[in-house]
């Protein structure tokens, strides 16, 4: 609709509100996720919502309805970013945990 909508991150849920504050939609964790959030559009020109939960090392990728996307939560516990690519048209997590690096493919 043109509007921006505001998203909310607690400790343990998630909440996208409307800009005159009406709830569009909501997703309890049980993992604590770090003060980070980040949106991301993708390489299918959908815009994602991603978080992480630093302790229990769980990287979460959430859809604009408030649903985890297919195939998360993936390991990782750090801020991660994501990038898109041309050449074979799929979108690529890079994120990291301890001294490991992981570069997820996503569909």
């Amino acid at each position: 609709d043109k509007v921006d909508d505001f998203v909310l991150l607690s400790e343990q849920s998630l909440k996208i509100l409307s800009n005159d504050n009406l709830t569009l939609s909501s997703h309890s964790f049980t993992d604590k996720m770090a003060a980070w959030i980040k949106s991301f559009t993708m390489i299918d020109g959908k815009t994602r919502i991603g978080m992480y939960a630093a302790e229990a090392g769980n990287i979460y990728l959430m859809e604009k309805d408030g649903s985890v996307m297919k195939g998360f939560p993936v390991s990782g516990s750090t801020a991660f970013d994501v990038l898109n690519s041309s050449q074979d048209n799929r979108s690529y997590l890079i994120t990291g945990s301890g001294i490991n690096i992981y570069l997820y493919g996503i569909n």
